[in-house]
């Protein structure tokens, strides 16, 4: 049974015909017909005009000759291929019609066949499009790439470095002439993978890894790999690539091959030197560290230097000031830009520091070098910073000239004093003399008086010199031998201790003797003040109580203390007669506890205490509390005074003035001192002291 196609055609309506009609117009496109039995064309409008033929039918054959005489043939077998039974569908094919102008017109024709129940072919139905411009343009655009291939090969050719492409799979699709120089392997053996036998053995598995990686990820491709070269060489090479895209699709990695031999072989050599000059710096007996850039950032410091800042090596990697900033305010940053700006070496003996080690700022002594490093150009990258504690010999130093100094003043006041004192005398004596006969005996008993003064002046002249001479020299000897027998090889570590101790012993006998010095001139307004680490002074006394604080179990807790200005003897003796009290009076039965606090406190706080506090000076209130017997709050004033004594000798052994001393000190230094206490529940004094004397030219 024939499939009657016009009766087909006959479900459209006239009108639903002409709008399809309208939109092919519109869209340039023509429609046609082929009867099969009849080889006849019937065709529209539009197709008159793309085949330059005038009427609504053609022959077959007729068709055929308007079309390009290389064309003809093969589309004439295309249509008889369509009418077999297999394969049916739509079809689409392209050819060229000349023009009567002798122009060229590009068809595209899309071609549907009909076939009746039999599987007889009745008909084909296509459509026809004028696709000449886009096949001008695609022409234009084909030369264009070729042209820009071209272009592309001459310069990677001419490259010094070796340049590559791969596909999306990984594979080489092309390389350059140095590469094939290089490798000594034609241009078809490197692509693919063929790149990966020029590879030495031992860098081939990990170059593919890390390849692979790169191009399943999508990410840069970096690797150092050893290559063999056409003439036997093995040298270092780095290949890095990155992907590249068409159309927003992953098209493969792009990338280039370097020969860094020689730059590999210097930069080895130069780590080698740089880790010689490193092992030097570590291994060096005194404190060095190298601070790079203007910044001073420190790249290296030994454990010397370290120990010296006090900050543990976390400091590595950061700025000198970030690292250390109680620097800010003293002189060495200052010092160190302008060495790395002028380049020339500074040098300082005897430098003193303030650094905050382990928490606690203490001050310091140094012999320093700041030297610059220079690079290859002749500029300053770095400064090697060389330094050499000496602060125990400079502090020694300082005491000797301190105390020769204050022996002289001391020699020479008491002479003033007792020729004032005796010119004094004399001037009462004449005025005496004047009296009547009545006061006669007055006259002799302040003779008396006065050769008793005199008396008392030469025994304290005599004392300060055995204090300052007599006393001492047998104590320079005991450290003198001390220190022999510490040196002598013999010596067990048992020994080595206990002769430590008797240093330490003699060194504090050696203070306490300054002390009492110090303290025949408590009222002397002129006492030289200096930094202060109460700390350290607290310390040291419980240290001195090492036996007393094992033997009674005691417990000592002391919180931060403040640096002030102060006679460091009086501090010495402030706190050494408070701790010895709270360990001396004591309940039985009961662990001793002493806790030592700080805080700092406003002028407006000291009213009830200090009539008139020190101007510019900024005030700290210290208790020390213990859990001692206590007293009664009625002797909270009688404690402090001279010989005082609430309790017999033969319980609580001591002479009865060292709280009187306390509150002396305290005095002389602008402060007060009182005490809360209840009995059976232990005793705190409460100092109250300033972090300066009273001059208002100390900076902050």
């Amino acid at each position: 049974m024939e499939k009657d196609i016009s009766a087909g055609n006959t479900s459209l309506d006239h009108t639903g015909q002409e709008r399809l009609q309208t939109a092919l117009t519109l869209a340039g496109i023509g429609t046609w017909e082929l009867d099969l039995r009849r080889s006849v064309l019937a065709w529209d409008a539009r197709c008159q005009v793309l085949f330059a033929y005038d009427g609504d039918t053609i022959p077959y054959d007729r068709f055929l000759s308007l079309l390009h005489v290389d064309d003809a043939e093969a589309i004439d077998e295309t249509l008889q291929r369509m009418l077999r039974p297999t394969p049916k569908g739509r079809f689409e094919i392209r050819y060229r019609v000349p023009l009567p102008d002798g122009q060229i017109r590009w068809i595209q024709s899309r071609i549907k066949v009909y076939f009746d129940i039999d599987g007889t072919p009745q008909c084909l139905q296509g459509t026809v499009q004028d696709i000449t411009h886009f096949i001008q343009d695609h022409e234009v655009t084909a030369h264009i790439t070729q042209q820009y291939e071209e272009l592309f090969r001459n310069v990677t050719n001419s490259s010094p470095t070796g340049l590559w492409l791969s596909d999306a799979g990984g594979k080489l699709i092309y390389v350059n002439k140095i590469l094939t120089e290089w490798t000594g392997l034609s241009y078809n053996e490197l692509l693919g993978n063929g790149w990966l036998t020029a590879l030495l053995t031992d860098d081939r598995d990990a170059s593919i890894k890390a390849f692979q990686k790169a191009v399943d990820a999508r990410t840069q491709y970096d690797v150092l790999f050893r290559l063999c070269k056409a003439n036997g060489d093995v040298v270092w090479c780095r290949a890095v690539g990155a992907p590249y895209y068409h159309d927003a699709e992953y098209a493969g990695h792009a990338g280039y091959c370097l020969d860094i031999h020689e730059l590999a072989t210097a930069s080895n050599e130069l780590r080698i030197s740089e880790a010689r000059f490193r092992g030097l710096i570590e291994d060096a007996p005194v404190a060095m560290a190298i601070l790079v850039g203007r910044d001073l950032v420190i790249d290296l410091s030994n454990d010397a230097m370290i120990r010296l800042w006090g900050k543990g090596k976390s400091i590595v990697g950061k700025r000198l000031r970030d690292a250390l900033p109680e620097l800010e305010g003293q002189p060495f940053l200052q010092l160190l830009d302008e060495v790395y700006t002028t380049g020339i070496a500074y040098h300082s003996k005897e430098a003193q520091a303030n650094l905050v080690v382990d928490g606690v700022l203490r001050t310091f002594y140094f012999n320093f070098t700041y030297q610059p490093l220079f690079n290859t150009a002749g500029q300053v990258y770095a400064i090697l910073d060389v330094a050499t504690d000496v602060t125990e010999q400079t502090q020694a130093k300082q005491l000797q000239e301190r105390t020769a100094a204050e022996l002289r003043a001391l020699q020479s006041d008491l002479q003033q004093q007792i020729q004032q004192r005796t010119e004094e005398l004399a001037v009462s004596n004449e005025e005496l003399q004047a009296t009547n006969e009545e006061l006669a005996s007055t006259n002799e008993e302040l003779e008396d008086a006065n050769r008793s003064l005199v008396h008392s002046n030469t025994e304290l002249e005599q004392y300060a010199y055995v204090a300052s001479h007599d006393l001492q020299e047998p104590l320079r000897k005991i450290r003198m031998f001390s220190s022999m027998l510490n040196a002598h090889p013999g010596l067990s570590p048992e020994s080595h201790r206990v002769v430590a101790k008797i240093e330490q012993s003699s060194e504090r006998m050696s203070l306490l003797i300054q002390g009492l010095l110090d303290f025949s001139r408590l009222l002397k307004s002129e006492s030289r003040m200096v930094p202060v680490d109460l700390n350290k002074i607290v310390t040291d006394i419980i240290t001195d109580f090492e036996l007393t604080i094992t033997e009674k179990k005691a417990a000592i807790r002391v919180a931060a203390l403040p640096v002030i200005e102060a006679v460091n003897l009086q501090m010495n003796q402030l706190f050494y007669n408070l701790i010895s009290n709270a360990l001396k009076f004591t309940t039985s039965g009961t662990i001793p506890t002493i806790d030592i606090r700080s805080e700092r406190v406003n002028h407006e706080s000291l009213q009830p205490y200090l009539a008139s506090p020190l101007l510019f000076a900024k005030y700290y209130h210290i208790t020390v509390a213990d859990n001692g017997i206590g007293l009664e709050n009625k002797y909270a004033e009688q404690i402090f005074e001279v010989f005082k004594r609430l309790h017999g000798r033969e319980i609580y052994p001591g002479s009865g003035i060292g709280l009187a001393l306390c509150r002396r000190i305290v005095n002389n230094h602008g402060g007060a001192i009182y005490v809360e206490s209840q009995v059976g529940k232990g005793t705190t004094f409460h100092l109250l002291l300033p972090d300066r004397n009273n001059n208002p030219n100390i900076s902050e």
